[in-house]
């Protein structure tokens, strides 16, 4: 009688181990990446100063993801960097708004607009196509 209850025992550990295994793997296998959206501004060498600042959103004209974000560059700007870039890990992320876009070259400030889809690339140069460019993937 001892040898069938170690076989019950036995049989009854085999199957909480399989168990086990199997939540682990389902659970592990269900778990992706971590999600990436990176934002890059660049300015070229005749650009002064440039500001941005974008919203993220879920699709196109969507809900906002997150707080608005801003990059600035150029040897007159807050960062005083030729580029400034940011990875945000919000879930979710389908589309771009741009809020503001200022620029400083020699040709005077101005602004731009804009929003899209992502991958977004978007520049804002003067009439000299001089001017910051922002990557969005």
């Amino acid at each position: 009688m001892r040898n069938m209850s170690t076989r019950t025992t036995a049989l009854a550990l085999a199957v909480r181990v399989g168990l086990a295994l199997a939540v682990g793997v389902t659970t592990s296998a269900m778990a992706g990446p971590t999600p990436r959206t990176a934002l890059k501004l660049s300015c070229d060498r005749g650009t002064g100063d440039a500001e941005v600042t974008v919203q993220l959103e879920d699709t196109m004209f969507g809900s906002a993801v997150g707080a608005p974000i801003t990059l600035s560059c150029g040897p007159d700007s807050i960062s005083g960097l030729r580029s400034d870039s940011i990875v945000d890990i919000e879930p979710g992320i389908g589309a771009a708004k741009l809020n503001s876009f200022f620029v400083t070259t020699a040709q005077g400030t101005f602004g731009c607009f804009g929003e899209g889809t992502l991958p977004l690339k978007l520049s804002c140069v003067d009439a000299n196509s001089v001017g910051p460019t922002l990557i969005i993937r």
